[in-house]
């Protein structure tokens, strides 16, 4: 795995301490200003590409709009303020520095004071339009007037006109239709009777009465007189009729007329009002807008300035930068991705180490040292309690290749182990020298071993050199702490837990 580098920029100090003393009250200040100004014009930047995103994205879906002008605004912003700041610097530095000393400085030097200058440029752009354009939107838009509540309101009234006049038009077509009536079957029974006469006058007629015919004449003319006289009160009554009607008809006109100007009126009156607020809203956007961009634009100014006044203050007092290379720790993603490989490789090495286990007998001599009488005491109790002397053998404690042997100072003891192992290769450079570490735990802990019987229920660790006992939970269960299991996941596999493999 290579190693991940990374650059430190190192600030030397000040030679010309009487520039330094000189400026050095302003100059954080100064710095400080021109960081305020740059996160300034970030914000009117970031709103300006967020407006422009959603305005272009309008007809895609909600969410994934969201997203993408998220994603525009972050992207943009680091370009133009990162990369802009950064230019400004080495541009400045330079020039101030005296740096352009041949062909490939100037080379390099071209391309990035053009680079600088676009995003200054876009800088300056995104956020004094931006700024200025925001408010303006923020100007209800122009939309056709709803003059629905002054419709409702009109209709409302007119509804009410037409019912009053119909109303009266229904009175005065009843009065109308009963005088009528009246006056027809008025004369109709005049005439009824007149008739009834006539025919009664033809009878007598028929019977050979002189008069008869006299009668019958004057009887039919006063028939035709009650027939006139009907038809002229009939007509009289339809003409009065019409005329009521008439004059309701010309009310209703002139009411709704009156209405209809009221409602244009307030229509009228409405949309003159809205005009103006309009009008009025549109010009403190205006005025607020340009306000604030020209203040946007003074940022950006600002922040350039300072930016270089930093440097020139840096070049005054002699004060150099380093850029030195140097090995990064690795990321967290690093960590994770190793740990997960080891412990992979951990769980396959035991199956497999479970799955194919080679035995490997060996037979080795060795003798017993001779020990003080302090020692010797020591052994005589572990040797009365059955406590085994441990040899160590050098091999890792899972492969089984400790073993203990008990015997008498200077005593030649022969020993055959049966060792499982998945490589001969382990056995290559086994050292069956005794073990200092038991020598010392006798000398250091002998009260404390004698003491130390395992109690019923629990078992010892299974770390070499770890004589803690715990109650254990499930077959898996070997070490008391997580401790002992890295240290006893080391010793197997020859490497640093978290770090790469020991050659």
């Amino acid at each position: 795995m290579q190693n991940r580098i990374t650059i430190k920029e190192l600030f030397s100090k000040a030679t010309d301490i009487n520039f330094r003393n000189l400026f050095q009250p302003v100059i954080p200040h100064l710095d400080l200003t021109g960081k305020i100004a740059q996160v300034i014009s970030a914000l009117t930047e970031a709103v300006t590409v967020w407006f422009i995103c959603q305005s272009e994205l309008s007809e895609v879906n909600k969410y994934l709009t969201v997203f993408i002008s998220i994603i525009a605004v972050l992207l943009v912003v680091a370009a133009i303020e990162l990369g802009g700041r950064k230019g400004v610097q080495v541009l400045t530095r330079a020039i101030v520095w005296k740096r352009l000393k041949s062909f490939w400085y100037w080379i390099l030097f071209i391309p990035i004071l053009l680079i600088t200058g676009f995003l200054f440029w876009q800088s300056f752009q995104l956020s004094t339009k931006g700024t200025n354009q925001t408010f303006k939107q923020s100007v209800r838009a122009a939309v056709v007037f709803n003059d629905s509540t002054f419709f409702d309101r009109h209709q409302l009234l007119t509804a009410t006109i037409n019912a009053k006049l119909d109303q009266q038009i229904g009175t005065i077509g009843d009065a109308h239709k009963a005088n009528y009536s009246a006056k027809e079957n008025e004369f109709n029974v005049k005439i009824e009777g007149v008739t009834t006469q006539i025919a009664q006058h033809k009878r007598n007629k028929a019977n050979g009465v002189k008069w008869a015919q006299s009668h019958i004449d004057k009887q039919t003319k006063i028939k035709s007189s009650i027939e006139t006289e009907k038809a002229q009160v009939l007509a009289l009554l339809t003409a009065d009729y019409n005329a009521n009607i008439k004059s309701i008809e010309d009310a209703r006109v002139k009411e709704l007329t009156l209405e209809g100007d009221r409602y244009k009126e307030a229509i009228e009156e409405a949309k003159g009002i809205t005009n103006t607020n309009r009008t009025t809203e549109t010009e403190t956007a205006n005025f607020w807008g340009g306000l604030f961009s020209n203040l946007v634009g003074l940022m950006i100014v600002i922040a350039l300035v300072c930016i270089i006044i930093v440097e020139i203050f840096r070049k005054g007092s002699g004060i150099e930068i380093e850029y030195l290379e140097g090995e990064a720790p690795p990321t967290l993603w690093v960590i994770f991705w190793q740990g997960v490989n080891n412990r992979a490789f951990n769980v396959s090495y035991k199956m497999v180490n479970k799955v194919y286990v080679e035995k490997k007998a060996f037979t080795f001599d060795f003798i017993q040292p001779t020990l003080s009488e302090y020692q010797k005491n020591t052994m005589s109790i572990n040797r009365k309690h059955d406590l085994p002397l441990l040899f160590n053998t050098g091999i890792d404690i899972d492969n089984n290749i400790q073993f203990s042997a008990n015997a008498k100072d200077g005593k030649v003891i022969s020993a055959t182990i049966e060792a499982n192992t998945t490589s001969t290769e382990d056995l290559d450079n086994v050292d069956f020298s005794p073990s200092n570490d038991l020598t010392n735990e006798l000398l250091g802990n002998n009260n404390q071993r004698m003491n130390s019987m395992i109690p019923e229920g629990m078992i010892k660790c299974a770390l070499d050199g770890c004589n803690e006992c715990f109650v254990k939970r499930n077959h898996r269960h070997k070490f008391h702490s997580s401790d002992c299991r890295i240290k006893h996941w080391e010793q197997k596999t020859g490497q640093e837990f978290g770090k790469e493999k020991i050659e």
